[in-house]
Order: structure tokens, then sequence, then C-alpha cells
């Protein structure tokens, strides 16, 4: 699991249990004994013991989970999904008792809601390709708010009102070292998006876009280099390094196409670093 997902998913399991346990109660007050039994599923199973994975909550957030973070079952969010998550972040589960709190009450910074808003703003930039506010950037990108307000302003990122036209917004992003890129059939064009973004930073040495480069697509790297003779393979894995070895124009343009990066700038700032 990559260290930018914020919290674990038995943080957010807990949660859930919150999140289940507030409807349930609420439904032993304003229904039927039977149907609070029905919820909890077990009459001898309290706050602490009862099954959480019976529940659709379960298997929705957890679905909105691997999506946010691009964790394995990624694949499994549809627009279902969506439409269930919303329901989740807009009381449609009761969200208090007079005993008891849930997680996924608004206004609350927990687990679930972190969770769920996070999905929320990813979909919307893969899949409806809206601009993205502040906080669905600062979501994105696992920072606050006031950071990501001041990176913004600092890099010149101009808001349409209160949101970013979503190819600025990956474009900001992809330098964020928070971000987790998209995996799948939604990383069509962004790998070519990053890069690009990288290269052409001019507040970055090329030192740090190389090394940025090769933590985010190391294992591309070394596919690609397994497909060269020994003293290229050399050669490119010691200028990812961060050394500089002699010029080699032909390697350089070849990286270049491998990372879709664009060619005369990635090469001009290549020699430049080289030579330095």
């Amino acid at each position: 699991m990559s260290k930018n997902v914020p919290y674990t998913w038995e943080q957010v399991e807990s949660d859930i249990r919150k999140a289940i346990w507030v409807a349930i109660e609420a439904i032993g007050i304003f229904t039927t004994n039977e149907a609070y039994s029905e919820m909890l599923g077990d009459e001898n199973a309290d706050e602490d013991t009862f099954d959480i994975k019976r529940h659709g909550i379960y298997l929705i957030v957890r679905r909105c989970y691997d999506y946010a973070y691009q964790l394995n079952g990624f694949e499994n969010a549809t627009v279902e999904t969506w439409t269930e998550a919303d329901m989740l972040l807009n009381g449609a589960m009761p969200v208090y008792t007079h005993n008891y709190e849930s997680p996924l009450r608004k206004g609350e910074e927990s687990p679930i809601r972190v969770v769920l808003e996070t999905f929320f703003a990813r979909y919307k930039m893969n899949v409806e390709g809206g601009g993205l506010n502040i906080k669905e950037l600062s979501l994105l990108a696992g920072m606050t708010e006031s950071v990501a307000r001041a990176s913004l302003s600092k890099e010149g990122f101009k808001l349409d009102g209160s949101e970013l036209d979503a190819a600025e917004a990956l474009r900001w992003l992809t330098k964020r070292r928070g971000f987790i890129p998209n995996k799948g059939g939604a990383l069509d064009g962004q790998k070519k998006a990053i890069v690009e973004g990288l290269v052409f930073d001019q507040s970055m040495t090329f030192s740090e876009i190389i090394s940025e480069i090769s933590r985010r697509y190391s294992t591309d790297i070394f596919e690609f280099t397994q497909r060269m003779p020994d003293a290229d393979k050399e050669w490119i894995l010691a200028f990812f390094k961060g050394d500089k070895p002699d010029i080699r124009l032909d390697l350089l343009k070849s990286i270049a196409k491998e990372l879709e990066a664009p060619e005369a700038m990635f090469v001009g700032r290549a020699v430049t670093h080289l030579l330095g």
C-alpha cells in the first residue's frame, strides 16, 4: 500500500462499525425490536462484536477506498458506487442518537468521510472531467487546504470561481509528492501529463525531476532497461541514479520517448544537467 494513503483499512473499518451501530440504535428507537434484531444479526452481539461485513455499507466504502487511493480492486467502483457514496455523505443513514454520533456526520474529519470525499474528487477528475475545488485538490494531493491554497498561489495557478480547471488541476497534482496517480484505463494520458509537467517545471532542478520520475515510474524504467544492451542499460541506470555519464543523445531521446516526455525540452535539460 502506498505511504500516501492516509488511513489503513482497519481504521476505516472502525468508522464503518460506528456508523452502522448508530443506524442500528436509531432503528431500535424508531421502529420495532424485530427490525433492530434483524439489523444486528445476532441477539448476543454488541457494538464491538456484530458482523459489519453483512451490511451493504461495508462493500460500498471498500470500493470507494480502493478507488480513492488506486489500490487493488479500484476497477470495481462504478456509477452506482458514486450514487451510494453520495447518499452516505448526505445523510441517507442516521448520524446520531442520544447516545452516539456517527463518523458520517457532516463536519467530521473522520477516516470514512475523508475516504468518501477523496473518492468523489478522483471520480470527478477521471470520469466527469470537471474542475476541482481547493478541498478536492488538497485531498488528492495529501495536504491541508491552507497549504494547497498557498502552493497554487505561489505557482501561479488561477482558479475559475472556486475551481481549478481539470487540465490545470492535473498539472498541479502531478508535482505533488502526496498525489497517487491513476492505474488502469484511467491512467491513459496521465503519465504523459505528469512527466510533461515535471520536465517543464523550471522551479525544479533536473536532478529533482529525474529523482521524482524514478520514484513514480521505477517499474517502467526497469522494464525499459531490460530491453537494452548491457552497455546502454548501465548508462540509463546510472543516469536515473543521479550520476553524470558521458552524453548519449540517442539514449536521451529513447528515454524521452519511453517516458512520453517532450523530447526537445527533456534532452535539452538533460544535456545541460550532464554538462554541469
